[in-house]
């Protein structure tokens, strides 16, 4: 048995993962079925931190990842721990402004980009200072390992580094770009200590371990696909089949990939619910849960209480609901091993949760008001950003912004959203980013974006505009899409006389959502 540091040793606990069994598959591509060993990718990884080294890469600088979802992804981000780099995950589905933004906010002393993303986004990394940006054939590294590395960046002369000899608890490993209510995505500054103590506590509380194989759809640009089908299951001993970002072509052929690759466990999100719902007739995916999943979590969006018995009725497996945020990660999760499956679970250890009401006053159990989180969990900082920091993190705890109350077992219920964000298939959309574009066009003179409820994605997005001229849905749908990624453009504009506003004149968006829904 491999010996265990200190159970504050946040470090040493993500070292002791590649300890053991080496030979253990970590990473399998979902369409090839190439595999990489916790071995290799450990070897891999440190190699490649080197030549970050050599390159220049000092602790604490930013390297971005403009990447799909692929072993490349993982591996760099592992390169990036070892030579003490933070990793700043970029979404290849937000439009070409918004990279921009965040490769001029994370200012990154290497860009990694995959072959087919240079051109969409060139603009933006023709703002990189040059020799920075890194291009990326995903594929490489899991069928020829060193041709891999060598088209990357040189060979490091003193051979790989020490195993995550550069970080320390208190290091921040990640930047995660996460939309608010403001217009600008804020970076969630995360630390050694948060991750992996965090991991730790979820994969104790569930009973996660090396038979879990995790089918790895989410994306991995965001914590879904990084942090819940990657870091965690690494801590755990588990693997991970890396698959696109779920999509169409994903869910037609999901039951398959999880067969042939031997997935036993699987991570959803409400909206893929749906989608699986809608497409999949066979029987495979039911006798497939009943004989071979072994764990089924569920999270990132609220879960509707009839699609939650809808699929568990239909695949005949137990789905384990948790809530967290990028900022606090897990705050509370279900669990086999609980008397009870309910709400979104009970708090981790060491998470304390209070209930608020609008003045502040705590709430008894059963009342609901706004979710206050106090957990060792907590990012660092939203990354260059004080005021948002000290606006979210008042006397050393979190205000969520989300609605609920403890029942009197202890599990948390979400009841609302306090805060206007909108979760479009797992993908976060700030109302207000979208009404800049709008209030933008010369012919918009007042705009209100709400989410409305929809079987597929979740939430879809609406906009009420007041109009200063003649203009079309049409029209305003093609201007925003010329300034936003395409999950953000409005799928319905509707066209009001005056918006409804409280007395004190703040658009009431709970009214405007009864106007259109």
């Amino acid at each position: 048995m491999v010996p265990q540091p200190p159970s504050d040793d946040a470090v040493g606990h993500l070292r002791c993962a590649f300890d053991g069994d080496r030979d253990r598959t970590l990473l399998l591509e979902a369409a090839t079925g190439a595999r990489l060993t916790y071995g290799q990718v450990d070897q891999l990884s440190r190699d490649l931190g080197a030549r970050f080294a050599a390159a220049g890469v000092e602790p604490g600088d930013r390297v971005a990842l403009l990447l799909p979802n692929s072993p490349e992804c993982v591996l760099v981000v592992l390169a990036c721990m070892h030579a003490g780099a933070v990793a700043v995950p970029v979404n290849p589905k937000l439009h070409p402004e918004e990279v921009r933004y965040i490769l001029g906010n994370a200012e990154p002393r290497l860009v990694f980009v995959g072959s087919k993303l240079r051109e969409p986004f060139a603009r933006a990394l023709g703002e990189v200072p040059p020799g920075r940006v890194v291009g990326v054939e995903c594929g490489g590294l899991a069928t020829a390992p060193a041709e891999g590395l060598d088209a990357l960046l040189p060979p490091a002369a003193g051979g790989p580094l020490p195993r995550f000899s550069r970080s320390a608890a208190g290091d921040v490993c990640l930047v995660v770009y996460t939309s608010g209510t403001t217009s600008r995505p804020k970076g969630v500054a995360l630390p050694y200590a948060a991750v992996i103590g965090n991991a730790r506590a979820f994969i104790a509380r569930v009973g996660m371990g090396p038979e879990h194989r995790f089918y790895g759809y989410l994306s991995q640009a965001y914590l879904g696909g990084l942090y819940n089908l990657f870091l965690v299951p690494i801590l755990a001993g588990g693997s991970v089949v890396v698959e696109d970002v779920f999509g169409p072509e994903v869910a037609l052929r999901f039951w398959e990939r999880v067969a042939l690759r031997e997935v036993t466990a699987l991570w959803l999100v409400p909206s893929i619910l749906s989608v699986l719902l809608s497409v999949d007739r066979s029987a495979e995916g039911p006798r497939l849960c009943r004989d071979r999943i072994r764990l089924a979590c569920i999270g990132t969006a609220p879960l509707p209480a009839a699609l939650r018995e809808a699929f568990e009725d239909r695949y005949g497996i137990q789905l384990f609901e948790s809530y967290g945020l990028s900022e606090t990660l897990f705050v509370t999760t279900n669990a086999p091993s609980l008397p009870q499956n309910q709400g979104v679970g009970p708090p981790l250890p060491d998470c304390r949760l209070r209930i608020l009401d609008d003045d502040g006053r705590e709430l008894p159990p059963g009342a609901a008001g706004e979710i206050v989180v106090r957990t060792p969990h907590l990012m660092t900082a939203y990354f260059r950003d004080p005021q948002a920091t000290s606006a979210a993190t008042r006397g050393g705890e979190f205000w969520t912004g989300d609605v609920g109350y403890l029942d009197p077992e202890g599990h948390l219920q979400i009841t609302d959203r306090k805060k206007d964000l909108i979760i479009r298939a797992g993908m976060n959309v700030s109302p207000r980013e979208v009404e800049e574009i709008l209030l933008a066009h010369p012919r918009v003179k007042e705009a209100a974006v709400v989410g409305l409820p929809d079987p597929l994605a979740g939430e879809r997005v609406v906009a009420a505009v007041v109009a200063s001229g003649e203009v079309t849905a049409k029209e305003l749908r093609a201007h925003c899409a010329g300034f936003l990624a395409g999950f953000k453009v409005p799928e319905r504009v509707h066209f009001l006389e005056d918006l409804p506003r409280s007395v004190t004149g703040k658009v009431q968006k709970r009214r405007v959502r009864e106007a259109l829904g």
